[in-house]
């Protein structure tokens, strides 16, 4: 399910118990609501800058978790978020290699992407050799 609401509240978004995958865009009211859907497995945020993740903390089922178009950078509550295994930015706003350190305490994950991040200078940082990682369009990274 895709929502795109401008200034409206998710808050009727709660009642999709069945809901497994969410795409929410645009600037709703009462973002952290989605919190509240324990049963999401897929969540995209795009065109949102999230001040924190903290409100993510009871979505036991995520397994996929994507930031497109925004401007989050707090991405320390990251390792308490669900199962994440695929996790991708794609025109993140000045997110720089220091805001991506949490990802190294994600026990599940498997993939990891980066579009068009020109911050992203290389992948040094990141500890966990068995996540496979895709980078398209970093025009400032060196192999």
């Amino acid at each position: 399910m895709a929502i795109g609401i401008y200034k409206n509240s998710l808050k009727p978004v709660i009642q999709q118990v069945g809901l497994t995958s969410l795409f929410v865009f645009g600037q709703p009211k009462d973002i952290e609501i989605v919190g509240q859907m324990p049963w999401l497995e897929n969540l995209t945020f795009s065109m949102q800058t999230l001040k924190s993740l903290d409100f993510l903390s009871n979505l036991s089922r995520l397994k996929e978790l994507h930031f497109k178009l925004g401007g989050t950078k707090n991405l320390s509550n990251l390792p308490n978020i669900g199962k994440i295994e695929k996790l991708s930015f794609m025109r993140v706003r000045q997110l720089m290699i220091e805001n991506l350190l949490p990802i190294n305490e994600m026990k599940y994950l498997k993939d990891l992407s980066f579009d068009t991040q020109p911050h992203l200078t290389d992948l040094d940082w990141l500890n966990n050799e068995q996540v496979k990682s895709e980078i398209i369009n970093c025009k400032n990274f060196k192999k």
